[in-house]
């Protein structure tokens, strides 16, 4: 299982939670699959500036 899970849980709970800077955060300090897939989630969510 991926060491950060735990991490990017809480990116994802960040997000429910709408505080979208801490789950961004997150989900840019690693580069696997799931925090890519998190990052481009939050990014569609979102929207880009």
């Amino acid at each position: 299982m991926n060491e950060n899970m735990e991490y990017l849980k809480q990116a994802v709970q960040f997000a429910l939670d709408g505080d979208w800077d801490a789950a961004h955060k997150i989900a840019q300090d690693y580069a696997d699959d799931s925090a890519n897939w998190i990052h481009a989630v939050l990014h569609k969510i979102e929207g880009d500036e």
